[in-house]
């Protein structure tokens, strides 16, 4: 007998294993060509997309007059761009600092005026659209038209305010324009020619010549009390204003800080009708309902944001 015979256990492991290295084996195979097709395809798709990027289009009479078409379309669609964001922001007008605090106290009595016509309570020490600094001085002059369109959109909320009979407007708070503060008006001393920085530090850069940047946000802050309803038509008119403001930050205190007692004291009977022939009714003019709750004024307190764009000037690309 040979040996295979006498031990047959140890011929069937040995066929078992020589089946499994065979799948073993077969499936490397697999997954060594998938791999393979998968990193040519990789690789195929890599330099067919660099050959895209630094490939120029052919200048063939359709492609130049393709190419010109959409020229022209993004042009026209970004000057349609500007038009709409234009209008939607108060404009930037030329004005000096003697005409800004012309406007300033005209303005401040109209809306006086309108206040005390509505019967809006505005702050017994003294109301000035949150622009007090200016009451006695004139402003920089390169602040002087920053702060008349501020003053343009400050009014376009207090407006709101007032159509919408809020109890009070309380305070006005304005985080100063960098024009105020002379951060856009100084420059760092030039330096001479041929002499080097002292102690190795580099020349300050001319804070003049600083890109503002596309967008401008310039916030304050309006505290007014009013009813729940008013509150809320108030706020909405605010949001959907034709300019651009956010409110970032709202905080709403309760006038009444304590809740409505658990046993209130007893009503007076409802008056009722009589009708022969019908049930009687309640008289509509003597209600026996009591609101316990949505009488109370709230005090609102709106940080906003007006956001600018500074727009390139018409015809500019």
């Amino acid at each position: 007998m040979n040996r295979a015979q006498k031990n047959p256990f140890l011929t069937g492991f040995l066929i078992v294993v020589v089946l499994v290295a065979g799948a073993l084996g077969y499936l490397v195979y697999q997954s060594l060509s998938t791999y393979t097709a998968v990193s040519e395809e990789y690789d195929a798709s890599v330099a067919k997309l660099q050959s895209l990027q630094n490939r120029t289009p052919f200048p063939s009479a359709e492609n130049n007059q393709r190419f010109s078409e959409l020229t022209k379309e993004y042009q026209q669609t970004y000057r349609t761009f500007l038009e709409t964001v234009g209008k939607m922001q108060i404009s930037l007008e030329s004005v000096t600092p003697q005409q800004f605090q012309d406007r300033l106290r005209a303005v401040v009595s109209e809306v006086e005026a309108s206040a005390k016509t509505a019967g809006i309570l505005l702050p017994e020490s003294g109301f000035y659209m949150g622009f007090d600094k200016y009451k006695g001085q004139l402003p920089p002059d390169t602040a002087a038209a920053p702060l008349a369109r501020q003053l343009a959109a400050i009014k376009v909320i207090i407006d709101r305010l007032i159509e919408y009979k809020v109890a009070s407007i309380d305070a006005i708070t304005r985080t100063p324009l960098p024009e105020e503060t002379g951060r856009l008006q100084s420059a760092a001393p030039q330096q001479q020619k041929g002499n080097p920085p002292k102690n190795n530090q580099r020349p300050q850069k001319n804070q003049k010549d600083e890109d503002p940047g596309i967008l401008v946000t310039n916030p304050f802050e309006i505290v007014f009390t009013s009813e729940q309803r008013r509150m809320r038509q108030s706020l909405n008119a605010i949001v959907n204003a034709n300019e651009f403001f956010i409110i970032r930050n709202l905080s709403i205190t309760n006038g009444a800080l304590e809740g409505p007692p658990k046993n209130p004291p007893a009503q007076p009977a409802a008056s009722y009708t009589s009708i022969p022939g019908l049930t009687p009714e309640a008289n509509p003019d003597k209600p026996d309902l009591n609101v316990v709750v949505g009488n109370e004024k709230l005090t609102v307190a709106a940080q906003i944001e007006m956001i600018t764009f500074n727009l390139p000037a018409p015809g500019s690309k």
